[in-house]
């Protein structure tokens, strides 16, 4: 795979820091850091603007990253400790646990209005209907003990947000998945993290009087090292930012997760992260806290071979049985399902082995480009991405 990495340096703001880690994957190509203010400052959020181009906090203000310079957005009238950084349409939000407000920033005019303000606020998410939820501590929490709220807000901070539901550990990462789940990261101090799964009827149900519990949702991947931040992505997998181990995960749809992305060499704490469903590309802060913050853009590496199914350069028998395995155990290998659609058609069935094994072993005709050579499907469908 292609594994270009373009580094650049935050004029003027970033002094004797390093520029960052060279990130890789086996299905990234050509990313791209910044180089940021040096860990004394704490980067506080990072997402796509609707032209996507990066936005980050980067401990004083909220800038844009394009054609090699930055721009200013917006800047708090006092130093805040930055929480998020959310783009929805042509505005942008931003949150800080100083005074926890949440601040909505139309990015053509450049206005700005305090929209909600919850305390200790730590990311926020939109359902497909364009509700925003927020996670925060809950209000009923004993004394000492670390209980996280999910609330929906109404935009209008003159109103208090909606707790919609509670799970015991301290304030996570939240994400929305395409059929409308619910998604949260929470954990106690320093241990591994569990990510949950609320069905969208319970998210559903937990607005107004009553919340959801715990109970409500399901343990969807076990026992990550760390999950900073959450963001559906590139062939539907849900990714965190691996905070301690120092990479971005990928968790599979049966909750099964590997390492997508990680530093070529070195250390280096991944936070933030979004994700720009048209172009592919992954955005996220990190940091070694001692040389270097930095933001990076990884896009996705669509390529494939159709019929490497293992991913293991060769396309022979064992394909086969990894796609049998894959239709009737639901074993996972290569991210890109086109691989596994032999003949095309868009759909994964049993129909797939039974042509790439009869070409193998019976004459049979080719699996249609790209086969010989790595490309693109020349015959989108809902697989690929």
């Amino acid at each position: 795979m292609r594994r270009t990495v373009l580094v650049l340096v935050w004029t003027g703001m970033l002094g004797a820091a390093g520029a960052g880690a060279a990130w890789e994957g086996g299905w990234v190509q050509e990313a791209t850091t910044y180089a940021l203010p040096p860990p004394q400052a704490f980067i506080g959020g990072c997402a796509f603007d609707p032209g996507g181009a990066p936005l980050v906090f980067d401990g004083e203000a909220l800038v844009r990253v394009q054609g090699g310079g930055i721009e200013e957005i917006y800047r708090p009238s006092e130093p805040v400790f930055g929480s998020f950084v959310k783009v929805r349409g042509a505005k942008a939000y931003f949150g800080e646990s100083t005074n926890g407000t949440i601040t909505e920033i139309d990015l053509a005019a450049g206005a700005a209005r305090v929209v909600e303000i919850v305390a200790f606020n730590t990311d926020l998410a939109f359902d497909a209907a364009g509700r925003a939820f927020v996670s925060a501590p809950s209000p009923n929490a004993a004394p000492g003990e670390a209980l996280n709220g999910f609330f929906l807000l109404d935009l209008d901070p003159a109103t208090p947000p909606d707790l919609v539901v509670e799970v015991p550990g301290y304030s996570g990462p939240l994400a929305f998945g395409p059929g409308g789940d619910l998604f949260i990261a929470t954990a106690g101090w320093m241990v591994p993290v569990d990510v949950l799964r609320f069905p969208a009827a319970a998210v559903e149900a937990g607005i107004g009087p009553s919340h959801a519990t715990a109970a409500g949702g399901a343990v969807h991947c076990a026992q990550l090292p760390g999950a900073y931040g959450l963001a559906f992505g590139s062939f539907g997998y849900l990714y965190a930012a691996d905070s301690v181990r120092g990479c971005v995960t990928a968790i599979r749809p049966d909750g099964t997760a590997f390492t997508w992305a990680a530093p070529a060499e070195g250390y280096a704490s991944v936070t933030s992260i979004d994700y720009d469903p048209a172009g592919g590309r992954l955005l996220f802060v990190n940091s070694d806290y001692q040389t270097f913050n930095a933001l990076t853009v990884l896009p996705t590496d669509y390529r494939f071979r159709r019929g490497m199914v293992n991913a293991d350069d060769a396309i022979d028998i064992a394909d086969g049985v990894a796609l049998l395995s894959h239709l009737f155990a639901g074993a996972w290998f290569a991210p890109n399902l086109d691989a596994y659609d032999i003949n095309d058609d868009g759909a994964l069935d049993i129909a797939d082995p039974i042509y790439l094994l009869r070409h193998l072993f019976a004459r049979g005709a080719p699996p249609p480009e790209p086969f010989e050579t790595e490309g693109l499907d020349p015959t989108p469908d809902a697989l690929g991405r």
